[in-house]
């Protein structure tokens, strides 16, 4: 049953997703054992050409900049955090958040939240995966599935701090949870993988409705999460902040191997 309706997703998202670059094949030996040469490239001296690669040069360097900084801004955030010199910011911040009193804003954190719990979580990550799967972007599916491990990378970190969460008499603590604080593991999930969708959305679908709606969701999920892990008063607001940090840098890393994985050559058939 699953996988019927993964097959019928996966055959709808075809025909929405756009055509996606082929990577230039290396030519087998020819059938005489002498070396077939690739056809030579096209010139790029026009000034449209030599503007697209100072675009994709550029780029590059700004998302490898960005994210150096997003990495050294996470270990200066955990030794301050290390050093307890981040509680009374915390805890302001916390109360702020947690005074916002909207009809149904705690009812949109908590339904935000749980989609980051397990076994929730895993299907929802092993769904998408599946889906794109059967809407045969092989690349896509496995790079989904390495999105959502976000949150196994944030459990490793945790280890390293051992931070506590937030105390009753801190803050209103809407449900108590095991483990530690530092970092947000749902931020960091969220981050990694609704992330690597907004950029498969942007990039791959065409533009219409789906696309928007697609934008919309997966950039809605990433901002409100953090919101609300302080808001049930499961994370402090330097934790959230950690996991942006660290998942900025995560999400880079995921689009990088993307595009180099579409740039590289396979050998023809």
């Amino acid at each position: 049953m699953l996988g019927r309706f993964a097959r019928w997703l996966g055959r709808g998202l075809r025909r929405l997703l756009r055509p996606r670059l082929a990577p230039q094949p290396v030519l087998a030996t020819a059938a005489s054992a002498e070396e077939v040469m690739p056809p030579p490239p096209l010139p790029t001296t026009s000034p449209r050409a030599r503007w697209r690669r100072w675009v994709v040069v550029r780029t590059r360097r700004f998302t490898d900049v960005l994210a150096a900084a997003a990495l050294a801004l996470f270990a200066g955030l955990a030794v301050l955090v290390q050093l307890g010199l981040t509680g009374p910011f915390d805890l302001a911040v916390a109360r702020a958040i947690q005074a916002v009193q909207v009809p149904l804003f705690t009812l949109l954190m908590l339904g935000v939240s749980e989609l980051g719990f397990p076994p929730l979580s895993f299907w929802m990550v092993g769904l998408t995966a599946l889906v794109l799967w059967q809407a045969r972007q092989r690349l896509e599916a496995a790079l989904a599935l390495a999105g959502g491990a976000g949150g196994v990378l944030a459990e490793g970190v945790k280890l390293l701090l051992l931070r506590p969460r937030p105390a009753p008499d801190q803050v209103r603590v809407t449900a108590a949870l095991a483990g530690h604080s530092f970092p947000s593991g749902h931020t960091l999930l969220y981050m990694g993988f609704f992330g690597f969708l907004f950029y498969l959305a942007y990039v791959r679908l065409r533009p219409g409705l789906p696309r928007t709606l697609a934008l919309i969701a997966c950039g809605g999920l990433i901002g409100l999460v953090g919101v609300s892990r302080v808001y049930l008063g499961q994370h402090w607001p330097t934790d959230v902040l950690a996991s942006y940090l660290l998942g900025s840098a995560y999400l880079i890393l995921l689009v990088r191997v993307y595009l180099w994985r579409q740039q590289t050559p396979t050998p023809a058939s």
